[in-house]
Formats: structure tokens, C-alpha cells, sequence
């Protein structure tokens, strides 16, 4: 086969798989109605949008949010000021979470404005970005592993049953399983060559990635394990070169926070001295104790989301499994989840692999550690925590899985074909 018959036979078949899940994801949206957290995502990101007001749905970034209602500023919609949110806004202490929900469903449902055409505009942007981001997944991976590699990871991320049900959902978890991918590699192609400019490029990424969700925090470990991993690999010293990094590490570091704070509009906000009103229940009892670091934290309204988010994770919320309910929830719940929720083609080419790769005494090489690292710490932090309600929060470690699933069966048949033709 030529080379250009090979290049438009690849072109084909890419095209062909996107265009299958463009398919899946349009048919299957539409008709359906906001889910539980759609329409309270959807008023924040349009109120950021319209207002500059952060204080809706702090418990979310809000780079993803705002990207999915641009949309919404073409329309001309309804807006109710007299809701009870508006009037809680002000209280930086306070969770206003049922208030948020409440403007949220009478935003869509409530307020005159069509609700099917808002959901069908916003749901528009996260699944545009899932074809794009098949595309650049495919690209990615053809360049560090071989268009094989690339082929069956494509397959495997177009129709995967979790992608395919959160990718048509104006949340935000598609865009940290987007950004947590593109934070590893960019961070990698920084390690392999480091210069200023893939550093740079680095930390924009990596900024843009802390402005989707809250737990991309997780990316601090997962990225120190890997600076670590690189240099062990190449066998240099650790410490010389970790002197030679600091720096750098602290213009990562600088530049990400801006991305950041530039996110939301550089916000000046300064939280005035807490104090308690009696009609109202502050749920979220760290930011009340940590008010005095909270004036100095820019922006103000990102620490809040945080401190949420640390209470909800390591709180008693309740979760569901397996039939049982329980305020907590368990330290296996994601494994559990994990395995009801995926194919089984999936899990037995996981286990196959780690069977595998033991019995033939694999040794590991970086691009493995690429691979591996961004998913054992993603769980296991998971597994720590105690918010339990749900296997999307398991999304950003779903493109590596079908990486090292796309690898073992590459390597695999590779192996076996070699073997065959020496036998004949």
C-alpha cells in the first residue's frame, strides 16, 4: 500500500469514527430534559457571562461553564432578578446551593424562555469539543505510540458508553477529562526537550485545567511523580536537577495561577468579616475558619470552590451501591463502579494486560509511566475521598485506559504474529 492510499485510508476511517459519534451524541440528546446538575451549570456559566457574577455554583470553576452558554448570548432570554438568589448572592459565607438549583430549573422551565432549544445550544459546545478532542487524541497518540496504538484508542474512546452518555451534557466533566490529558502530555513534551516555550505552554494548560474542576488538583502529585519518574528512567540526579528546576517550577506555577485568576476577570473581590445570620445555615464551616487566609486569596471566589469542594468530598454525603445506601460511602465504591459501568470487553483486556505484562516481566519504560501514573493516582485519591455519586467522576482517567488497553492489544498481536511466523 502506498503511502497515499495508507493516508486516506487512515483519513476515512478517523472521519468515520467521529462522525459515528457525532451521531450517537446528537440522536441521543435530543428530547431529553436537564439532568440534576445541567441547569444549575447552565445559569451559572451564563450569569459569568452576562454579569461577571462568580458567586453562583462556586463548587465549579467556571472556564468549562462560560464556554458552554456562549451560545445563550445569542438568544434573548428571561432572567428573573427577584429570585431569592439575588438576594443571598452577597453573603460570601454562605452556600446558596439550593437557592443556585432553584434559579437554575426556573431559568429553564419557569421563566418563558425555550427550554429544549437551551439545552440543545449548550449541549452543542461540550460535544463539539468531543469530536475535536478525538481528534487531537488521535494525533497525539499516533506521535507518541504508532498509528495502531492511535486506531484502536479512537475506537475505543468514540464508542465508549461513558464518553459517549457525559459528552452530551452541559457539565463539566468532559472539559477536566480534555485539560487532565492535555496537562499530562504538554507537561511530558516540556520534560522531553526542556525549553521556556514548551514550559510555557505547559503552564497554560495546566492553568486552563484548574479552571474546569476542582480536582484537578490531583494533577500535583501525578505531575511530580512524573518529573521524578523522567529523570530516574534517564538515570540523572535527582537533586541537581531538582535544583535546576525550581525555578521553572515556580514560572509553572505563576503563569498557571494567572490563567486562573484572568478566568475570573481577574476579580479584586475582599470578603468581609464573617458573621452569622440566624435565618440562614452555613453548611461550609472551613471557609467560616479559614475566613483570614480567604481576604488574601485572589481570586476570593475560586478559595470558596474549594473549600466546598473539601467539605462535600470529605464530608458524609450519601451515596449509593449495589442496592445499598450509606452517608460516606465506601473506599471501593469508584473500583466497583468502574467495573459494573464498563463493557466487558474493556475490564477483560485490562486484567489480560496486568496478566500479561507480570508473566513476561515487563520492564517499564517512561511511556508507560505516562500512561499508568495519570490513572493509579487518579484512583486512588478517588478512593479517599467520600463523594461517591457517580462513575463520571472517573472521566479523566478514561483516555489513558483506552491508550494502555489499545497498547496491550497492539503489543500483544504484534508478539503472537512474530511467534506464528517463526513457527511457519
Amino acid at each position: 500500500m502506498t503511502k497515499i492510499n495508507q493516508k486516506f485510508l487512515i483519513f476515512t476511517v478517523v472521519t468515520l469514527l467521529l462522525a459515528a459519534m457525532v451521531f450517537l451524541m446528537f440522536a441521543s440528546s435530543r428530547g431529553d430534559s436537564a439532568t440534576t446538575d445541567e441547569s444549575t451549570h447552565i445559569i451559572s456559566g451564563y450569569l459569568a457571562n452576562i454579569d461577571g457574577d462568580y458567586n453562583l455554583n462556586t463548587e465549579h470553576p467556571y472556564l468549562g461553564k462560560k464556554i458552554n452558554t456562549l451560545p445563550l448570548l445569542f438568544m434573548n432570554l428571561n432572567l428573573d432578578q427577584s429570585e431569592s438568589y439575588f438576594n443571598v448572592k452577597s453573603d460570601y459565607y454562605y452556600d446558596s446551593w439550593r437557592e443556585s438549583r432553584q434559579l437554575g430549573n426556573d431559568f429553564l422551565y419557569k421563566m418563558g424562555n425555550d427550554a429544549d432549544r437551551i439545552l440543545q445550544a449548550v449541549r452543542s459546545v461540550p460535544m463539539t469539543l468531543a469530536i475535536v478532542f478525538g481528534l487531537v487524541l488521535f494525533v497525539i497518540i499516533n506521535q507518541v505510540f504508532g498509528i495502531w496504538i492511535a486506531t484502536v484508542s479512537l475506537i475505543l474512546y468514540c464508542f465508549s458508553p461513558d464518553i459517549l452518555a457525559h459528552a452530551r451534557l452541559a457539565n463539566t466533566d468532559l472539559w477536566i477529562t480534555v485539560f487532565y490529558f492535555l496537562s499530562i502530555i504538554s507537561f511530558s513534551y516540556y520534560l522531553s526537550k526542556p525549553n521556556y516555550q514548551r514550559l510555557l505552554l505547559a503552564a497554560i494548560i495546566f492553568g486552563l485545567t484548574l479552571s474546569v474542576k476542582f480536582s484537578s488538583v490531583i494533577l500535583f502529585p501525578v505531575l511530580i511523580i512524573l518529573w521524578i519518574v523522567k529523570y530516574k528512567t534517564a538515570k540523572l540526579n535527582l537533586w541537581q536537577n531538582f535544583k535546576k528546576s525550581l525555578w521553572p517550577a515556580i514560572i509553572f506555577l505563576i503563569i498557571s495561577w494567572v490563567i486562573v485568576w484572568a478566568n475570573y476577570g481577574f476579580s479584586t473581590l475582599m470578603p468581609s468579616k464573617y458573621e452569622q445570620i440566624l435565618d440562614k445555615n452555613y453548611y461550609n464551616q472551613i471557609l467560616v475558619k479559614t475566613q483570614t487566609f480567604a481576604k488574601y486569596f485572589k481570586p476570593a471566589q475560586y478559595y470558596k470552590g474549594v473549600a466546598i469542594l473539601s467539605s462535600n468530598s470529605f464530608g458524609s454525603r450519601p451515596a449509593y451501591l449495589l442496592g445499598e445506601q450509606k452517608y460516606g460511602g465506601w473506599w471501593y465504591y469508584f473500583p466497583v463502579a468502574y467495573a459494573v459501568k464498563t463493557p466487558l470487553p474493556i475490564l477483560i483486556l485490562l486484567l489480560g494486560s496486568i496478566i500479561y505484562y507480570f508473566s513476561i516481566g515487563k520492564k517499564l519504560i517512561f511511556n508507560d509511566y505516562l500512561i499508568i501514573t495519570p490513572i493509579v493516582i487518579y484512583l486512588l485519591i478517588s478512593m479517599m475521598q467520600k463523594l461517591d455519586i457517580g462513575v463520571r467522576h472517573l472521566l479523566p482517567i478514561m483516555p489513558f485506559i483506552f491508550i494502555w488497553c489499545a497498547k496491550f492489544m497492539v503489543e500483544f498481536y504484534n508478539k503472537y504474529r512474530n511467534q506464528k511466523s517463526r513457527i511457519f
